[in-house]
């Protein structure tokens, strides 16, 4: 018997060795397990924005009530893991409060900010509003408009990147050819779906404009856009508009010759006459581009993400991301080995999750993660997420028991 033990022992060290490797081999939740931090947001906030230094400093904005019949727009520093005390950009009573199109901010360093939002001008019309900051968002300066148009229409889905260091590229949808149409009826459904072009314009942190343009003269109605670059390097991705109603995503990009002709970032093919409410989202690492979408072309709703090696100019074939029931809005970060950490929102019958997953240019994809539980209406609105080294910041709205920014940190699996 004696010699039957060690082909015993060996046998059994074997099998273990073997499920050791098939483990070693299946794919792993791209994140360790998640910290919640305590929110710095008032219950009742929403609008969640997250913004990142390139030095790495981390800011969240969002929008909470002031008082009885206002709003306030907060900011709040996240150091040494705990956010600090909250700061005010701007208040009162004629914010466009949207849980789709938000308050947004960048970052250039610890000091120099800029933070957009919407405000209301009567009737339907609002205008984009931005104020810089240069001591860290203690104090601000009186609000500018980077429209120059003054008319009583929409504008908004606002995008920021740092142009140089005195500045930053403001990128909007600008409803200004409804108020030149013959047609002054905009209660029709044909004007309500007019044209709505993409601008941008460089404002700078003292108050002055330049550079006002359109990128593309006609642009999907009311999804958000996603900017990424830094001065001649700037990119936009947005919903884009045919003239027969496809709306897929494109992108536009300004180096030293101007800006680019609009150019998809794939051909869905989705033909719908109405608004998706859904952008795309973006991130870069130097010439290479992640750019994640939601399509729901003949009624089957799908996340994707597609992959860029030089500057958008040409992507690969886009990598489904959704867990089969997705509702879109959609955040990415790019990852030091080329992956991209995707987010969306998943429908769980009334519920919505807040769902993550890590997935590689060459198709890799890893099991998805759940981030948060929330609402799966347009009220529990759009999860946010930036990376600073290997930690991953988020920022979502709670619904249950009331609306309520929530934030969370995580390490990336190595």
């Amino acid at each position: 018997m004696r010699f039957w033990r060690p082909t015993i022992l060996l046998l059994a060290l074997a099998s273990m060795i073997a499920v050791l490797a098939h483990a070693a081999r299946q794919p792993r939740p791209p994140l360790e397990p998640i910290q919640v931090l305590k929110t710095p947001a008032r219950m009742g906030s929403g609008q969640p924005y997250l913004a990142v230094s390139a030095e790495g400093a981390v800011f969240l904005s969002w929008l909470e009530p002031a008082d009885s019949s206002g709003r306030a727009l907060r900011i709040s520093r996240l150091t040494n893991a705990a956010w600090g005390e909250p700061l005010t950009v701007a208040a009162g009573d004629s914010f466009m409060v949207n849980s789709s199109d938000v308050p947004v901010m960048a970052a250039v360093g610890t000091d120099n900010l800029m933070a957009a939002w919407l405000w209301k001008t009567g009737n339907e019309g609002y205008q984009v509003r931005l104020s810089g900051s240069v001591d860290g968002g203690r104090h601000w300066l009186p609000p500018i408009v980077p429209h120059r148009d003054d008319t009583p229409t929409e504008h908004g889905f606002v995008s920021l990147v740092p142009a140089q260091e005195r500045g930053m590229r403001v990128f909007w949808l600008d409803g200004r050819k409804y108020a030149e149409a013959e047609t002054p009826d905009t209660s029709s459904a044909e004007a309500h779906h007019g044209e709505t072009s993409l601008r941008t314009a460089w404002v700078g942190f003292d108050g002055s404009m330049d550079d006002e343009r359109e990128v593309d003269d006609r642009a999907c109605d009311c999804c958000p856009t996603a900017a990424v670059g830094r001065g001649a390097g700037a990119l936009v991705a947005y919903r884009d508009r045919t003239r027969d109603e496809v709306r897929d995503i494109s992108i536009a990009w300004l180096d030293a010759a101007g800006w680019s002709d609009p150019a998809p970032v794939h051909a869905d093919g989705w033909k719908t006459a109405s608004c998706p409410v859904n952008g795309p989202a973006m991130d870069a690492i130097k010439d290479h581009i992640a750019v994640a979408w939601f399509t729901d072309k003949g009624d089957r709703p799908r996340a994707y993400v597609a992959f860029s090696a030089n500057h958008g100019r040409d992507f690969g074939a886009p990598i489904r991301v959704d867990d089969g029931d997705p509702l879109g809005r959609m955040c990415l970060v790019l990852l030091d080995d080329g992956s991209a950490l995707v987010g969306w929102m998943e429908a769980r019958g009334s519920a919505g999750l807040f769902q993550v997953r890590r997935v590689g240019p060459t198709g890799m994809v890893s099991p998805s993660m759940t981030i948060a539980r929330t609402a799966s209406s347009r009220a529990s609105g759009i999860p946010r997420m930036v990376r600073t080294g290997d930690r991953i910041h988020f920022a979502w709205t709670a619904t249950e028991g009331g609306p309520q920014v929530r934030v969370a940190v995580a390490r990336v699996r190595p």
